[in-house]
């Protein structure tokens, strides 16, 4: 699929039924006058590069589709302005754009979750969280270690920050809860030493 070929873009339908959608995408674009003085430094420009270069006209021109291309996607997206940022720099914008955004959470079945150390929640703290789910609020996503063994086809979902927040969500009954998930392979004894507690098996301090 191109920009450039004057035919216009595929439907919407066709896009979501041929291509795998993307969660999100981060837009990289530089000043114009930074894009022409790397095109110098390089000794083959794509033909989009040497398009891009032509006019600075041409340039906003050329983004304006990029940024049109990437709504008809329907997901998420933000743009980075790189221009005169260092590596270091722009690696730290894409982490934080990442954070402000839902692209890194995902969701984790209420009744899969564990703690492997002190299972003992307090009841008015978990139930203050279970006040704000009933109420529509958004809590905190949980973290959570997905420890898996390939060949034995186990896993286990461990909670490594959120117990109250995570009991909160038995108590109101909810199926799913939002998580930042760390898939950590493990080796099988390791898995099986492990001493998971379930959520409806916590204990109250």
């Amino acid at each position: 699929m191109t920009i450039s070929n004057n035919t216009g873009y595929p439907p919407h339908q066709e896009i979501d039924s041929s291509y795998i959608m993307p969660r999100a995408v981060l837009l990289f674009e530089r000043s114009y006058e930074e894009m022409v003085e790397v095109s110098r430094q390089r000794d083959r420009l794509s033909s989009l590069e040497r398009r891009s270069v032509e006019s600075e006209d041409q340039y906003r021109e050329m983004k304006d589709e990029y940024r049109d291309l990437i709504r008809r996607l329907g997901v998420w997206f933000t743009t980075i302005d790189t221009t005169q940022m260092t590596e270091d720099q722009t690696l730290m914008e894409c982490y934080q754009a990442l954070v402000d955004s839902d692209a890194l959470i995902e969701k984790v079945r209420v009744d899969d979750l564990c703690v492997n150390w002190e299972p003992r929640v307090y009841p008015s703290t978990a139930e203050e969280y279970a006040g704000k789910i009933k109420r529509g609020e958004q809590v905190k996503p949980l973290i959570v270690h997905r420890r898996f063994n390939l060949e034995e086809g186990v896993s286990i979902d461990l909670v490594e920050d959120g117990r109250h927040r995570a009991y909160a969500h038995h108590l109101t009954g909810m199926i799913e809860a939002r998580a930042y998930i760390e898939r950590i392979p493990t080796d099988i004894e390791v898995i099986r030493s492990f001493k998971p507690v379930k959520l409806k098996d916590f204990s109250f301090k």
